[in-house]
């Protein structure tokens, strides 16, 4: 019996809804699936989405620019979704994978209802607290960073079961 709610990889027969996602979030920015796919095809990159009722309700994309830092590039979740606690559990599902790192995302200068996202997973905003015209439509971003506690002995890092 299927669950009613899942994390996973994203497979290509998500990338309709992780682009509807992208574009209904972030509408000055166009991201295509090639570009979803460019993106998690290269060394280091990761793409996970929550599964709700059959359909896509949240995406996150994720770099992992060293073995210590891997930077959140884009999370979004679907508008019914939203305050139902899956963008906190994708971001929780990353964390865990990944304990003893330093996470960090660049949340634009204007988006409170994201700086509170964060600040409530224990993430805090570290200087330089505004980088200038970080995004496309030349608008300002605000870093956010939280280190991760290493695995106990004996436990694992897993992000996903049956990951890649």
């Amino acid at each position: 019996m299927k669950k009613a709610h899942d994390i996973r990889w994203y497979e290509l027969a998500d990338l309709p809804e992780m682009v509807r996602l992208h574009q209904e979030s972030f509408p000055d920015e166009r991201w295509t699936a090639q570009k979803f796919c460019n993106f998690a095809s290269k060394a280091g990159n990761g793409c996970i989405v929550s599964v709700r009722d059959g359909r896509i309700a949240a995406c996150m994309l994720y770099h992992q620019i060293t073995r210590s830092r891997i930077r959140i590039e884009y999370l979004s979740v679907d508008k019914y979704y939203r305050r139902h606690g899956v963008g906190t559990e994708l971001v929780k599902t990353l964390l865990s994978g990944h304990k003893g790192r330093t996470f960090t995302a660049m949340v634009q200068e204007g988006n409170t209802e994201a700086h509170l996202f964060l600040k409530s997973l224990g993430f805090e905003s570290v200087p330089p607290f505004v980088c200038e015209n970080f995004f496309a439509d030349k608008t300002g971003a605000i870093p956010f960073q939280l280190r991760t506690q290493r695995p106990r002995k004996g436990q694992a890092n897993r992000l996903l079961v049956g990951s890649r």
